[in-house]
């Protein structure tokens, strides 16, 4: 466990009656560790049934929800999973999924692909015991707003291809691997009239909206998916993988 200056999992909506932006939960842990953010996620998921009763999470489909993960710290290499029960869960209140870390002395390490692009989604398995094969792949010059849902999506459609069954079933057995690699720039001294702190030029950041949560979900039960966020350092990069061990 590391100490850290900020660390929360905070679910928000929008109230259905009077409009008004509410937070339902706001949960924080002052340590850092592998398995501290499904904690928090599944403690503010928590939260989120006992505020809406006896509608268990659909009842928080009515309020729009977003779960988003703070972190402010240094020193931190920020990793961690997702089982398929967590995405169950964010899937069921059909929430938006955002990570949004700034780490300043970052550590230095080396990312196992080196890419020009914002974006790649690739998909591998195992289709013999000491050979992981690349099933779909696709890179992106430029991300912009929530287009992680669309190339997932097209991932996933191209691995369907692979067994002709329009499934992930076929790679149940095959320790299906999901990798989302997320390129973010570091700004030193940002030239942008708009920028008032630096933090907002260098932190890296991940959204997936309710529709890649429900794709995940699917794709998670069909090939036993298990989902791991987790930032790799390239020099004034920052990477996101998201993949199953």
């Amino acid at each position: 466990m590391e100490l850290v200056n900020t660390l929360f999992a905070s679910l928000a909506g929008t109230d259905p009656f009077t409009g008004v932006d509410i937070t339902i939960a706001n949960c924080k842990s002052a340590y850092w560790d592998e398995g501290i953010v499904q904690q928090l996620i599944n403690q503010a998921l928590d939260e989120g049934e006992k505020f809406v009763g006896a509608d268990g999470l659909e009842g928080l489909l009515r309020y729009d929800v977003t779960l988003n993960i703070g972190l402010t710290s240094s020193k931190v290499w920020p990793g961690f999973s997702l089982d398929t029960t967590t995405i169950s869960r964010l899937c069921a209140c059909g929430a938006d999924f955002g990570f949004d870390p700034y780490i300043s002395d970052v550590p230095d390490v080396q990312c196992d692909l080196n890419t020009t692009n914002d974006l790649t989604v690739q998909f591998t398995a195992m289709l013999n015991p000491d050979e992981r094969v690349i099933i779909a792949k696709r890179p992106l010059k430029k991300c912009e707003s929530w287009i992680e849902d669309i190339y997932i999506f097209q991932v996933f459609k191209d691995a369907w291809k692979f067994h002709n069954d329009n499934s992930l079933r076929g790679f149940r057995d095959k320790q299906a691997e999901l990798k989302l690699y997320a390129r973010y720039y570091t700004v030193e001294n940002c030239a942008e009239e708009s920028c008032r702190d630096c933090n907002s030029c260098i932190r890296p950041s991940l959204s997936l909206s309710r529709s890649a949560i429900i794709r995940l979900n699917v794709a998670g039960n069909d090939s036993n998916l298990l989902i791991v966020f987790y930032v790799q350092i390239m020099p004034d990069d920052f990477v996101m993988q998201l993949h199953r061990f």
